[in-house]
């Protein structure tokens, strides 16, 4: 089994192995003993599934607060899971405000409807998110409790939203499908931060419903039908076309033929086109003979007035949103990740078609649970040359901007009696900030195990991961590093109850300074405190992330900060 993978399924096992994981499986095996057969999928649904009373309750309070506080200036339409219909009870609240006051440019609508929700006692833990694909704001409703995502962007969302909301209220039984391969493919942590979205999962289901001829591809939905043209694309659809499903076709057989189909497939140069109902062979030209890809493709570059990128297809998995063809809806998923869901995908199959299965709530614990179980037990029987490597050594050079320097020479040039050379300065300022962070920001424990003129290590330890998904822009007008405590806070209030945050992380953190000072070497060990002599995978990746997230952290520190501080204290 690949390393990557062997790392991907041993952090996903830590959640399985939370006491939240293991409490949601008592619950559902209890609530499947007590009900018929006939209604296991049903109880499912309804345990895994949103409240939609309370959750219309807040959204409708989402909307009277945010539109309260625009004062007209905007209207707001949800989108995503609250819209299509297939919201789980963890689900968020995506929303899309559209424009109303015209005479205010968009970038300081932004930036006032931003302000306006910081400064509201309506909200909470608003933060600015642009690095994002579409650029969002993020916080929680404080009535509701509900956390919400703002996309001030674009309104194709809601567009697709409403055509996946038709579909799933054409037959239960598709609704049904499409709620429970969500709550499988979170369960197992396909759907998550870095790997398959829960729009490429849906798209995924469509084009499978219409490999088996239950939907007709979007072209033929189109033909002949009056457009509904946003910003180039076409939106339109008439779903009076699709047939009726067989009134022998149960749930559970539309569920199958997904694990089935998908479990098979190749996907290796291949475009998945819910658009077509085909796929296309990515090692052809593919796109000379697709009239409406380059039709809209030409449409979009007049609407922006730029040449608008062409649908990535340099991507382990291509899969085509059915309506906006220059998106690749699958371009989140890496190599790893896609091999993670076919194993999933596999396993899946051979359950649902093995005759041992014969008591449904005994397939569907296992679809939910059993399988998370099997994936562990696979990444223990590897071959030795797949092991895990024992030594893990991250390193960074830190050394002087011209920016630094040019900051540190007014401190120099009023520095009454100091005779310090401008790279001590320099490198005292680092291995202060550095220290800042581990204690201040990450909130590790440091103990001292050595300290030279030319060399510093510290033992770190810490039991919340306050690093992962680690807003590093600013996003106030205070110091980075009062940002960056602020969001400390509201990440310990966030993720001190949540099991998949709490971690048993140990590592030495060294610094060597060169006899010059214009250099800082940093490198983080894991600390070994058994008779292994070999740190676990998870340990593995806890201080991988933590590097990375330090060395971005650094990226941004502004020394300046320091410089007027030393002032200040003299």
């Amino acid at each position: 089994m690949d390393k990557k993978l062997l790392n991907l399924i041993d952090g996903i096992s830590k959640e399985w192995a939370s006491e939240q994981f293991q409490r949601e499986r008592r619950e559902l095996q209890k609530l499947l003993e007590q009900s018929p057969p006939a209604m296991n999928l049903r109880a499912i649904l309804k345990f895994y599934g949103a409240n939609y009373a309370d959750l219309a309750t807040g959204f409708y309070q989402v909307c009277d607060s945010i539109e309260q506080l625009a004062q007209g200036r905007v209207k707001v339409y949800p989108y995503g899971s609250l819209a299509t219909g297939l919201s789980l009870k963890d689900s968020d609240i995506d929303l899309y405000l559209e424009q109303v006051d015209h005479y205010m440019p968009h970038c300081k609508l932004f930036n006032k409807t931003f302000s306006s929700l910081d400064q509201s006692d309506c909200f909470s833990r608003v933060i600015r998110i642009s690095s994002a694909r579409v650029p969002i704001i993020r916080c929680r409703h404080v009535e509701s409790g509900i956390n919400v995502d703002i996309n001030m962007s674009t309104s194709n969302g809601t567009h697709n939203s409403r055509f996946v909301n038709k579909i799933v209220n054409l037959d239960v039984r598709l609704r049904e499908q499409f709620l429970f391969l969500k709550m499988w493919a979170k369960n197992l942590r396909i759907i998550r931060h870095g790997g398959m979205t829960s729009y490429c999962l849906i798209t995924l289901i469509i084009y499978q419903l219409q490999t088996v001829g239950f939907l007709p591809a979007i072209r033929k939905l189109q033909n002949e039908y009056l457009m509904h043209n946003v910003g180039g694309i076409n939106y339109a659809f008439d779903l009076s076309r699709v047939k009726t499903l067989p009134i022998s076709l149960s749930s559970f057989q539309l569920i199958c033929t997904f694990f089935q189909l998908y479990s098979q497939y190749d996907f290796k140069n291949k475009l998945l086109s819910p658009f077509l109902a085909t796929a296309l062979n990515l090692d052809t030209d593919w796109n000379s003979n697709f009239a409406e890809y380059n039709s809209q493709l030409k449409a979009l570059q007049s609407y922006h007035g730029l040449e608008y990128e062409q649908l990535p297809i340099d991507c382990c998995l291509c899969v085509q949103d059915p309506f906006d063809l220059t998106r690749n809806v699958a371009q989140s998923v890496n190599e790893t990740s896609l091999i993670y869901f076919q194993h999933c995908l596999k396993l899946s199959a051979e359950a649902c078609e093995n005759s041992k299965w014969k008591s449904s709530q005994k397939l569907y614990e296992y679809l939910m649970f059993g399988i998370a179980e099997q994936l562990i037990q696979m990444t223990l029987v590897v071959e030795p040359e797949t092991q895990i490597e024992t030594t893990l050594s991250l390193e960074h050079l830190l050394t002087p901007t011209k920016n630094d320097l040019k900051k540190l020479k007014t401190l120099i040039q009023t520095d009454n009696g100091h005779s310090k050379l401008i790279y001590n300065y320099w490198s005292e300022f680092y291995v202060a900030a550095i220290k800042d962070i581990l204690l201040n920001i990450y909130k590790l424990h440091i103990v001292v195990i050595d300290s030279e003129s030319d060399s510093i290590t510290w033992f770190i330890n810490g039991s919340l991961d306050t690093w992962t998904s680690r807003h590093i822009q600013r996003i106030s007008k205070q110091s980075f590093f009062a940002d960056q405590q602020r969001e400390t806070l509201e990440l310990i209030k966030t993720r001190s109850m949540d099991a998949k945050y709490a971690v048993n992380l140990n590592g030495l953190f060294s610094i060597s300074i060169t006899a010059d000072c214009k250099e800082l070497r940093l490198q983080l060990q894991p600390w070994i405190d058994d008779d292994s002599g070999r740190p676990d995978v998870q340990l593995h990746r806890l201080l991988t992330n933590l590097f990375r997230n330090l060395r971005n952290m650094l990226s941004n520190y502004d020394i300046w900060q320091s410089v007027k501080h030393l002032q200040y204290q003299r």
